[in-house]
């Protein structure tokens, strides 16, 4: 896949494994804090804000993007991503859904 940055999503720190591949690899390991969803995502602004500046710098591409499971978090950050990139809503909606 030749990553260079891979973004974690989630409630705990990535486990020493994934640290150690991508140390090993050469892909630059950040972690996001994520309260595990219950009704409502709990990623702040802020931290959008921060992803999407990681994920527009075309020297951290390519991403690998996740959360615990792979749909709400990754999906906002995604829709916010479309939303930037001039998405008509209606297919950013679409895709949300889809994935």
């Amino acid at each position: 896949l030749s990553l260079k940055t891979i973004i974690s999503l989630t409630p705990e720190p990535p486990i020493s494994d994934l640290e150690d591949f991508c140390f090993c690899e050469g892909i630059k390991l950040m972690y996001f804090h994520v309260e595990k969803p219950k009704d409502e995502v709990t990623l702040s602004a802020e931290g959008i804000d921060k992803i999407l500046r990681i994920l527009v710098r075309k020297s951290k591409l390519p991403v690998y993007i996740h959360c615990l499971d792979g749909t709400n978090v990754t999906g906002l950050v995604i829709a916010c991503l479309r939303k930037l990139q001039r998405w008509h809503m209606d297919s950013i909606v679409n895709e949300f859904i889809r994935f």
